[in-house]
């Protein structure tokens, strides 16, 4: 997935600085500070998450901490004018979040990474009622994947440990037992990104700009696999909710 969506922003990228907008119109209203044919650039994402159900594990079974309230993720896109101020082009970007440790000292340490990656069609409409701005609005389309890695070891989790492990003061002996075991689960889903934002002209070849949306997820419970391997009653585990995006964008 990942590997997919950084060869999406290479490709869409780089055709859309050579994009152009075929509105004629448009282009004779001769207003100055955005991007008259195509653009592509680098994003970052706020995401609340209510991932409760996941949370619950984490404090009650394994006993750390819960996720954090929200994930960022980062990625990018491009677009290019097809005409009419309409642009189409595409979007991807991932992220994770990590909680780690050992419910006591001298207990395993575990450690559960919950990662996300998505992205799709892009199409939007803009608006320049200012000179070096713009307001637009659209909808990406696509979909994406979720895992979650779950990981616990009884060797060594510090810089000092892993060197204590090999000193010639360590008597190796068969009282040292290891329970390191690891899983990933896996699943995929639709996703549906509708979205309003603000763009501002630093320069004729690079703005700024703030988004918010609301992501639109749909995933299939009974989807989630580790190995290829079926996993039952999973309980429900929506990313559905608003998210905030800052982005910088180059183009012409």
């Amino acid at each position: 997935m990942k590997r997919s969506i950084s060869v999406l922003l290479i490709l869409l990228i780089g055709s859309s600085l050579f994009a152009f907008d075929k509105d004629d119109d448009w282009k004779s209203r001769r207003k100055r500070g955005f991007f008259r044919g195509g653009a592509g650039g680098f994003d970052v994402y706020m995401l609340p998450l209510k991932v409760g159900a996941v949370n619950t594990k984490l404090s009650d079974v394994i006993g750390i901490g819960e996720f954090n309230d929200n994930m960022f993720l980062t990625g990018g896109g491009g677009w290019g004018y097809v005409g009419k101020s309409i642009r189409i082009g595409g979007m991807g970007f991932g992220g994770f979040a990590v909680s780690e440790g050992a419910p006591d000292p001298g207990q395993i340490q575990k450690e559960i990474t919950l990662s996300l990656g998505f992205g799709g069609f892009l199409i939007e409409k803009s608006f320049h009622p200012f000179n070096n701005s713009e307001i637009y609005f659209g909808t990406m389309i696509g979909g994406g994947s979720a895992s979650l890695e779950l990981i616990q070891w009884s060797g060594p989790s510090s810089w000092n440990d892993v060197w204590k492990g090999y000193s010639i003061d360590t008597i190796i002996d068969t009282t040292n037992n290891y329970y390191d075991y690891k899983i990933e689960l896996q699943s995929e889903f639709f996703a549906l990104m509708p979205t309003i934002g603000f763009r501002y002209n630093i320069f004729r070849w690079c703005a700024v700009g703030v988004n918010v949306g609301y992501l639109y997820t749909h995933m299939d419970q009974r989807g989630w696999k580790s190995e290829g391997r079926r996993i039952s009653n999973v309980p429900k585990i929506d990313f559905s909710n608003t998210v905030y995006r800052f982005n910088v964008y180059f183009g012409g």
